[in-house]
């Protein structure tokens, strides 16, 4: 019985910690969920259709040299990052995740890094190879 009415310094900081997440969350979801968040989604999702796949040779052959250049490293560098689009902020809503694209890369200095995307917005969704400078600051090697 005493233990039932008892509350600890603990209980409390948890308590505390849970609602304070619960507002960042709040918070977070507020921006995610803008107007403006909403309607480039929505404006975008129609590129991204899986009938219409296409590169429209947006790997070229020097990305193929590159490419060609790193068959002796034996290693496959996946780099998962955070693009800061506002898909990506939706995404996280709904995956509790602060990462969540991911791309490929054949070479340790990231002269061969592709993955799926809509290539800024400038070529078609597919497999695009990507700039470093266009990454968002929150990337993470693995």
């Amino acid at each position: 019985m005493k233990e039932a009415t008892s509350i600890s310094f603990e209980m409390l900081r948890e308590i505390y910690l849970t609602g304070a997440g619960y507002k960042a969350k709040w918070q977070k979801s507020k921006n995610s969920l803008s107007r403006d968040n909403l309607n480039e989604i929505l404006k975008d999702i129609p590129r991204h259709s899986y009938t219409k796949y296409l590169n429209k040779n947006t790997l070229t052959d020097a990305y193929f040299k590159e490419c060609e250049k790193s068959l002796k490293d034996e290693h496959l560098y996946i780099v998962i990052s955070s693009t800061g689009s506002p898909a990506s902020e939706f995404i996280s809503l709904f995956t509790n995740k602060t990462y969540n694209h991911v791309s490929l890369s054949f070479d340790q200095d990231l002269k061969t890094i592709i993955s799926y995307n809509g290539g800024e917005n400038i070529t078609m969704p597919g497999l695009n190879q990507e700039k470093i400078i266009s990454f968002n600051k929150k990337m993470m090697l693995l």
